[in-house]
């Protein structure tokens, strides 16, 4: 018990404002007058005329729309595997063979070229297909849409 001794790190905090004698009396230690010794004063935004870093950074712009659209996109060789070629393709059945866990969030279902030619079947007029798609094959619609 004899030999313990204070951790050098550990030091006392100086009481300020405590009269003449204690070294940090009548100003505090933040000297006489001026910004600094002000309280509540934020000297950290002021550079010294140099421009200001808000100034320097660019500004932020855009928005995320609501109207964002949010597509479901398939191709042809994987609409080849769940669907055969004389079966109807609605956006209710897509929605249950790809398994799609929250079909709100598709705004609509996009049809683009696949690696393997595949023969189309009869799509439902809410699935949009790409232009190569209609171009190669002309693409049987049905007017019965369910979304």
């Amino acid at each position: 018990m004899n030999n313990l001794k204070l951790l050098k790190s550990v030091k006392k905090t100086k009481r300020v404002g405590r009269g003449i004698s204690s070294g940090k009396g009548k100003t505090s230690g933040r000297g006489m007058n001026g910004q600094r010794s002000r309280t509540g004063a934020a000297t950290s935004r002021i550079e010294g005329g140099q421009t200001k870093l808000i100034m320097r950074l660019p500004k932020v712009g855009g928005f995320k729309s609501t109207k964002r659209k949010n597509p479901f996109v398939i191709t042809t060789t994987q609409l080849g595997e769940k669907f055969k070629s004389d079966e109807k393709v609605t956006f209710a059945e897509i929605v249950k063979r790809f398994t799609i866990k929250n079909p709100d969030t598709i705004s609509f279902v996009k049809l683009i070229k696949g690696k393997e030619e595949v023969e189309i079947p009869q799509l439902a007029d809410e699935i949009v297909c790409s232009k190569s798609i209609i171009e190669k094959n002309p693409v049987k619609k049905t007017e019965n849409s369910s979304k």
